[in-house]
């Protein structure tokens, strides 16, 4: 978020690495000087009471910034310098957090690059700031557990933190000072701009009926300069009654190298229109006042917002082209590919991924066939993971019982156990199980409470043919969908205790002896790995319904698909909008393009997310970073018939 020309000297002496990001906090922004963290010293004083321990086999705390005394601007990253390398898998909700008075816990993203923890706030986007990781005039407490918390921070050599840490940070006020916001480009204001291939503008498709039009700034905006009156949209037939009223909404605010890719847009604004457009060509028009649509610094944006000083001016009507962005999963089916491990996730954050659970372990049982014989253990960590039709596996009686795999869980045969209907409750309070959010948390806080109670955790899919007979709670979590035909048998005890975190149309899939429907597990998070430890490829998929919804195809012309990630790969594919009977498309049916389908017409998209497995640094050994593929847009185009 802020860069500085090249290594940073901290205060112990040390250096950071040349390619970090520091930033001056906004209150010296055009000064270009590093500025340096504070000693470690004063927080002394402002650990928490736990005992304390010293010597060099404990990791400490440098420095931390922003200073003892400065205030937080609404942007503004946290960040704490160790003494020595920090291990990911340490940073849980419980182990680093920043809360505030009420509470709430501050949205945002912690990062880990060696020895630097690093706290980016949410942005913002309402125009009362309040929806943002940090709130005006809001004091946030900083808190880093230490020894002797089990969820205690430790280095990669495995030191702790020495003791627990609470340091008080308070958040600019809304009405002390001019800026709320650290600006990168402090001196200037880049201006709204719109993108010709957008919906409705020159080279674009027309804008549909309902639909919002999109404005872009290549960088983010103040909230508090977005007024609704300050546009009108004019008709070139004037005969048509249509309302000029508009509204806005900041859809996307980065300042940070989180952008979308595309044209480097920091900020997104939709345009909505009061009522819904009849087909025909419009004009947007501007008139803002001093202060209406500026950057943090306050700078003008819209400088150059309709290009000309007559505005902006766009088509209405009824498309023969469609842009999946996936903001939605309105045109989402639960269907995969055949031989896939796991259903994509389709759904409102713009893209197809993969929701891959951290849970789902690292695979050193690899395949694992239940009922042969006994299991390699209570806490199984499985590529795959099999129970056949015919075959019956009995679990251990007592304490958790956790079957991971790191793919597809299929469970045709009769899984069964029988625990004296001593477990408790599955989501009542036990020790830290209360406070935890993610299931990786849930999960060893189980294991370290020692309950019977039964996890399963599928990478993929998670597939119920059999019978599951259980007389204590159980968990089956899918990173892709729950799935299945089969029968859930619960004892009275435990008819209650049946509980899903993932995917998945349950009401139809599942029956239960005692007619009690599954419950979602509505306290918990799947949260992703840190590092890709998976030992063979994965396949997801996800298929759409047909497309295009209210047009006949005559025949198509045109389909372009956007996608990334760092680890493994991707591809769109096309099958025909009838399809055979089962949640799997047969790959016989796959055309790389529409218009190569044996029968002209609508057709569905498959999108396909192959994960490769790891290569390991050979400088360091250490797994990289998870990062799989994703597809972005969809774009199609055919002539209507």
């Amino acid at each position: 978020m802020r860069r500085t020309p090249g290594p940073r000297a901290f205060e112990d002496g040390s250096q950071g690495a040349p390619e970090r990001r520091w930033h001056g906090g906004g209150r010296s922004c055009c000064n270009a000087a590093v500025r340096v963290l504070f000693a470690f010293a004063p927080l002394a004083a402002a650990a928490a009471c736990t005992p304390r321990v010293d010597g060099p086999d404990v990791l400490g705390i440098v420095a931390i910034e922003p200073k003892a005394g400065e205030r937080l601007l609404l942007n503004e990253e946290v960040t704490v310098l160790f003494d020595a390398p920090l291990e990911p898998g340490s940073v849980t909700r419980l182990a680093a957090e920043l809360r505030g008075a009420d509470g709430r816990l501050a949205e945002g993203t912690w990062r880990v690059d060696g020895r630097l923890l690093e706290f980016s706030p949410a942005p913002v986007r309402a125009r009362d700031l309040g929806d943002g990781g940090f709130r005006p005039g809001e004091t946030l407490t900083l808190t880093l557990r230490g020894y002797p918390s089990a969820s205690a921070l430790r280095s990669r050599d495995g030191r702790w933190l020495g003791a627990t840490v609470s340091v008080p940070l308070a958040v600019v006020p809304r009405d002390e000072q001019a800026f709320l916001f650290y600006d990168a480009t402090p001196g200037y204001g880049k201006p709204i701009e719109v993108r010709p291939t957008d919906p409705g503008f020159a080279l674009g498709p027309p804008l549909a009926p309902g639909a919002p039009l999109w404005l872009r700034c290549g960088e983010p905006l103040d909230p508090t300069s977005l007024f609704d009156e300050d546009f009108r949209v004019e008709p070139e037939d004037t005969r048509l009654d249509v309302s000029r009223r508009v509204r806005l909404e900041l859809v996307q605010n980065y300042d940070d190298e989180q952008v979308s890719g595309r044209n480097e847009t920091r900020a997104l604004l939709a345009v909505h229109f009061e009522s819904t457009l009849p087909a025909g060509g419009y004009t947007l028009h501007f008139q803002g006042r001093p202060g209406s649509l500026t950057d943090f610094r306050g700078f003008p944006v819209a400088r150059r917002l309709a290009g000309t000083p007559s505005g902006l001016r766009f088509r209405v009507g009824e498309p023969d082209e469609l842009d999946l962005d996936f903001v939605d999963d309105a045109e989402a089916v639960p269907l995969v590919l055949e031989g896939s491990d796991g259903t994509a996730y389709w759904s409102d954050d713009g893209r197809v991924r993969v929701r891959y659970p951290r849970a789902a372990g690292h695979g050193e049982h690899g395949h694992v066939t239940l009922g042969a014989g006994p299991l390699p253990s209570a806490d199984l960590h499985a590529v795959r993971l099999t129970l056949p039709q015919g075959s019956e596996c009995v679990l251990p009686e007592s304490g958790p019982v956790v079957l991971r795999a790191q793919g597809r869980v299929e469970l045709a045969g009769r899984l069964v156990r029988r625990t004296g209907g001593g477990a408790p409750r599955m989501f009542a309070p036990l020790g830290r199980t209360a406070a935890m959010r993610t299931l990786s948390e849930f999960i060893a806080a189980a294991e370290r409470e020692g309950p019977a109670w039964t996890v399963i955790v599928a990478g993929g899919d998670l597939v119920v043919d059999g019978t599951l007979e259980f007389d204590g709670p159980l968990l089956l979590v899918a990173g892709g969908r729950v799935r299945g035909v089969g029968e859930v048998r619960l004892a009275p005890e435990a008819s209650e205790q049946l509980w899903i975190l993932g995917e998945g149309d349950f009401a139809t899939d599942f029956r239960s002896a005692f007619r009690t429907p599954p419950r979602r597990a509505q306290t918990l998070e799947i949260d992703p790995p840190l590092e890709n430890l998976l030992r063979e490829p994965l396949v997801f998929s996800v298929v759409s319904s047909p497309l295009p919804r209210r047009q006949r195809v005559g025949r198509w012309r045109e389909q372009a698909a956007v996608g990334g990630g760092g680890q493994g790969t991707w591809r769109v594919l096309f099958a025909p909008s009838d399809l055979p009977a089962g949640p799997a498309v047969p790959r016989g049916l796959l055309t790389d393009v529409p218009w190569e389908q044996p029968v002209p017409g609508p057709c569905r998209m498959a999108v396909e997310l192959l994960l490769a497995p790891p290569a390991a640094d050979p400088a360091t050994g250490q797994a990289p970073r998870w990062d799989p593929p994703f597809v972005d847009r969809v774009h199609l185009a055919w002539l209507p018939e």
